[in-house]
């Protein structure tokens, strides 16, 4: 069952039906840090981002800093450049 969900807009803002999601912060382009309502127990957890963007595109959890705090940053190969695209965020683990 997953413990923390949320849709991450282009814009930088929360998209509709997130879960357990306190805040979300834009910290650049291409950079977001979402910060949990409900932390996870310890740092033994998994998070996942997603998006759908064409070959080459992918998200990363670039910092994962112990219970409650994770941040996310997207990468695209377009030639190599950062860029806001909507996103998905999901996480399991211990709460």
């Amino acid at each position: 069952v997953a413990k923390v969900y949320c849709n991450i807009t282009s814009t930088g803002t929360l998209g509709a039906g997130s879960y357990n999601v306190a805040s979300l912060t834009d910290t650049g382009v291409g950079d977001a840090t979402v910060v949990y309502d409900i932390d996870f127990s310890n740092g033994n957890h998994a998070t996942f981002g997603h998006l759908l963007e064409g070959p080459g595109a992918s998200v990363k959890i670039l910092r994962h800093s112990g219970a409650g705090i994770s941040s996310l940053r997207d990468t695209c190969d377009v030639a190599g450049t950062l860029t806001d695209v909507d996103r998905s965020h999901i996480g399991f683990g211990d709460q």
